[in-house]
């Protein structure tokens, strides 16, 4: 049934399934050309080399597998792990093996778990070396570390708390809000590694064991400068992986480690 605008002219009524009709898909500013189109959750296309993700990712190995039969994309739903911002760091990492370092580490994280979901073993390793490249930078914080930590590598995390204690400490300065951000160091002694110095948002973001294993070496060694600090972290980090190994549900034995 029609019904009429404020103007006079006939207007469909709104159903049910107009909400549903999907937004317009927009095409990224760089990533234009390609035989494939990677469409983000926010609807950008992304067209790229369909060689690249099958170089990369097993996942977009199998899907590019069959014959080239009409329009070959695919439309990525998850909210959080496939938004264009991912979607882009992804496509800059394995067209042109660049990784920006000094952004957001949620951005990188998100990334890391995307590798993840799409078997992405090389690519995990070029970051790793990117990250390796970055140390000798200086400007290593925390953030780092906790990549390290999501992407479950224990000794990427002794490299970077060893260049972490190379360079001018590190700590963290109050700002306008009561937020919190990371930069050189105005508390002389603060250690932006110890769990109890860490803003929550960053905490959080800290896998279990690895924030478990920073907290009982800090109880041991009180500073990451200190001899044996990164040798009982490694300990630890290894105590409780194999705990949680043998005791999925792990509810005492990280504790008796």
């Amino acid at each position: 049934m029609d019904t009429h605008d404020c103007a006079g002219q006939p207007s469909r009524k709104r159903t049910r399934s107009d909400s549903q009709i999907p937004e317009a898909v927009t095409d990224h500013d760089r990533f234009k050309t390609g035989d494939f189109a990677v469409i983000s959750s926010d609807n950008v296309r992304f067209r790229v080399d369909g060689h690249y993700l099958q170089t990369y990712s097993a996942v977009f190995r199998g899907m590019l597998s069959g014959p080239a039969t009409g329009n070959r994309e695919i439309h990525l739903s998850d909210p959080t792990l496939e938004h264009s911002t991912t979607i882009e760091l992804f496509l800059e990492l394995v067209t042109n093996s660049s990784l920006d370092l000094t952004q957001s580490v949620v951005r990188l994280i998100r990334l890391v778990h995307f590798l993840n979901k799409y078997d992405c073993a090389s690519t995990l390793k070029l970051v790793r070396l990117r990250l390796l490249a970055f140390l000798i930078s200086g400007k290593v914080t925390v953030e780092h570390f906790t990549l390290a930590a999501v992407m479950d590598d224990v000794d990427l995390c002794v490299t970077v708390i060893d260049h972490m204690t190379r360079g001018a400490p590190w700590g963290w300065e109050p700002v306008a809000g009561g937020q919190r951000c990371l930069a050189s160091s105005v508390r002389r002694g603060t250690d932006s590694l110890n769990p109890q110095n860490m803003p929550l948002w960053l905490w959080v973001l800290v896998p279990s064991v690895y924030q478990w294993a920073l907290s009982r070496t800090f109880a041991i060694v009180w500073s990451p400068g200190m001899p044996y600090f990164r040798e009982t972290f490694k300990e630890h980090v290894e105590a409780a992986m194999k705990c949680v190994q043998q005791n999925p549900t792990c509810t005492w034995t990280l504790r008796d480690a």
